[in-house]
């Protein structure tokens, strides 16, 4: 008798920068980027993005855009906070 292997489910989050000229004349770079994550700890992991703004005196309710994080120390504390999470990154 085999013994069932568990399953584990993931989470993807897709984000792009750019624009790829569809009708536009695009931009000279396109970018798209995906984290991964087991969905076990997605709750654990999006506390980064709470952390990242507590930090940098965001307000909760305002998005974080790395270009708005003009200063290099912000960008810093950025890439801190997300550095302490297990997850897999991918960049195109």
């Amino acid at each position: 008798m085999e013994t069932p292997v568990p399953t584990i489910k993931f989470k993807g989050y897709v984000d792009e920068a750019g624009d790829e000229g569809i009708n536009t004349g695009g931009t000279e770079w396109f970018i798209l980027a995906a984290i991964v994550l087991p969905e076990a700890i997605d709750l654990a992991a999006s506390h980064a993005i709470d952390r990242i703004k507590a930090r940098l005196g965001i307000a909760p309710n305002r998005p974080v855009h790395w270009v708005e994080l003009r200063r290099h120390e912000k960008k810093k504390v950025a890439i801190q906070e997300i550095a302490q999470e297990d997850f897999t990154l991918f960049l195109v």
